[in-house]
């Protein structure tokens, strides 16, 4: 007898049977439909700006990314964090780019922000590919020390000038010489990534590599 098997879709929230088109993950799954919505960016990764060297984005900033996304950070939904990292991890090791790495950092939250949503998305992310990497975590070698408006609520010149200063980078033996893959959410203007890129640079970072989950169609913009 055949047992059809069921689960909850993550990006849809709708009960799903399990079949050759879906994907499953511990706890929860993405439907066939969603999956196939789920749109991978072309890009291979890109030249940086100023501070970052190179840029990796796996996925386009589509209306379900969106979705998910907000359900993620705002929703306090962790379940996201290896939905997101699995696409991270289907994408470099189909395309490369972090082969020379020697550690991973994240963008880090202010500690109200944090307070407010309970965990940094970044960070979770962030977790799960330096395990499947087999590469140091350096979590505490970044920190936010100043509360900023939310970059998603500025134009271009407003995001550039609002991370002025926000981000210092600490304990400088670690990061010496290091090639660093700096992880955050989203990649629009790439101000947030630049940012802690100069401040990782200042304590003595080779190379960042900037990773974020996904990218705006308009990153140059």
């Amino acid at each position: 007898m055949n047992v059809k098997l069921y689960y909850n879709c993550i990006l849809c929230n709708r009960r799903f049977e399990r079949t050759p088109d879906c994907k499953i993950f511990p706890g929860f799954g993405v439907c066939g439909k969603c999956l196939a919505s789920v749109k991978f960016s072309d890009y291979g990764g890109f030249e940086g700006i100023s501070y970052v060297d190179y840029i990796i984005s796996p996925l386009y900033y589509t209306p379900i990314i969106k979705s998910a996304m907000a359900s993620f950070k705002f929703g306090r939904q962790r379940a996201f964090a290896t939905f997101f990292a699995d696409c991270i991890i289907q994408y470099l090791n189909k395309n490369g780019g972090i082969d020379d790495a020697d550690a991973i950092v994240s963008v880090p939250l202010s500690k109200k922000r944090i307070a407010s949503r309970g965990f940094n998305q970044s960070e979770l992310v962030a977790d799960i590919i330096s395990k499947y990497y087999k590469l140091p975590y350096y979590k505490d070698c970044l920190v936010k020390v100043k509360d900023i408006p939310k970059q998603s609520k500025l134009n271009r010149l407003q995001r550039i000038t609002n991370v002025y200063g926000a981000f210092k980078a600490v304990n400088p033996a670690l990061l010496d010489g290091k090639t660093v893959v700096l992880i955050d959410d989203i990649t629009t203007t790439g101000s947030t990534m630049n940012a802690c890129a100069k401040e990782l640079k200042a304590c003595g970072v080779k190379k960042v590599i900037a990773l974020s989950c996904s990218i705006t169609d308009k990153h140059a913009d």
